[in-house]
């Protein structure tokens, strides 16, 4: 009876020896699945992260091209105007030099109705009424042309009186005379003009001293 009850003791002691080991034994492979599977959403979050990096990186890159694109595209916008303004301004100027002529015979005009109204003294009434009325429409005419010109951004270059400049006056006559200042513009036989800061015409002029 004691042997059998000693036998059955042994035997318990054995099985909590042997549910002790594989306690021991299973601890150890609980904490390495827990250690894996904290190093599996380590390496899941680096790789998140390196994608959140990567998606950072592409849209930077979109950035840097799109302010690229609107920056060429602006500066684009900007050489149109200027060459379409470039364009309108040669073409206007080409249409000033053409109104030129007409602009001198309208002067010419009012100079001669001018000198035939101051020798109309001896003339009947209708003569000089007819010469004044000529003369006041050539005046018209051409203060009319004037302010055509004036609006197109065309003006008269300032001669008479003013000192010599080749770039806007042209001399075909040169005299000498102490009553002038050097280099003095003393006659206008031609005026000039400017379209804005460009010389469409020189004035050609009589230069003293």
């Amino acid at each position: 009876m004691n042997k059998a009850k000693s036998k059955k003791q042994h035997e318990v002691k054995a099985e909590s020896k042997a549910e002790s080991k594989v306690e021991k034994k299973a601890q150890p492979t609980a904490e390495t699945a827990a250690d894996a599977a904290a190093a599996a959403a380590a390496a899941e979050l680096e790789a998140v992260r390196a994608e959140l990096q990567q998606a950072q990186d592409n849209i930077s890159k979109l950035q840097d091209a799109c302010l690229r694109s609107q920056a060429e595209f602006e500066n684009y916008k900007h050489r149109t105007a200027a060459e379409k303004e470039r364009i309108y301004g040669d073409a206007l100027q080409d249409l000033c030099k053409e109104l030129l002529p007409l602009i001198d015979n309208l002067s010419r005009a009012k100079d001669a109705h001018e000198q035939q109204l101051a020798a109309a003294e001896n003339l009947e009434d209708k003569a000089k009424e007819l010469v004044d009325s000529l003369t006041k429409g050539s005046d018209l005419l051409y203060q009319q042309g004037k302010k055509l010109l004036d609006k197109l951004g065309v003006s008269e270059i300032e001669a008479l009186g003013a000192t010599f400049d080749p770039n806007c006056h042209a001399a075909v006559l040169h005299v000498e005379d102490e009553q002038y200042g050097e280099n003095e513009v003393i006659e206008v036989f031609e005026p000039g003009y400017k379209f804005h800061e460009r010389v469409l015409r020189p004035a050609v002029v009589k230069v003293a001293n």
